[in-house]
C-alpha cells in the first residue's frame, strides 16, 4: 500500500463517518481536502515500507555480531601468547 492510497483510504473513512445529509457538500469537500493535506504533510510509511526496513535492520544487527564475535576471537588470540610468555 502506498502512501497516496493511505491518505485515500483515510480520507474515504472521514467521508463515511460524516453525516452527508445533514452537512453541505462543500463543507464535506473542504474537510475531505484538509485532512488530506494534514495526512500529505506527515511522515507515513506503508506497512511494507516498515516490514522492509525492519528486515534491513535485522540482517545489519546480524552481520554486526558476527563481527564482534571475530574481533573478541581475533583479540583472544593476539591476547593469549602475550599472557604465556
Amino acid at each position: 500500500m502506498n502512501s497516496t492510497r493511505v491518505i485515500e483510504d483515510a480520507i474515504r473513512r472521514v467521508h463515511e463517518a460524516l453525516p452527508v445529509d445533514e452537512i453541505g457538500e462543500d463543507l464535506r469537500r473542504n474537510i475531505g481536502e484538509a485532512v488530506g493535506a494534514a495526512l500529505g504533510r506527515m511522515n507515513i510509511v506503508t506497512r511494507e515500507e516498515l516490514d522492509r526496513h525492519l528486515e534491513t535492520l535485522a540482517e545489519a544487527q546480524a552481520r554486526m555480531e558476527a563481527l564482534e564475535e571475530r574481533i573478541r576471537a581475533i583479540e583472544s588470540e593476539t591476547s593469549a601468547p602475550a599472557a604465556d610468555a
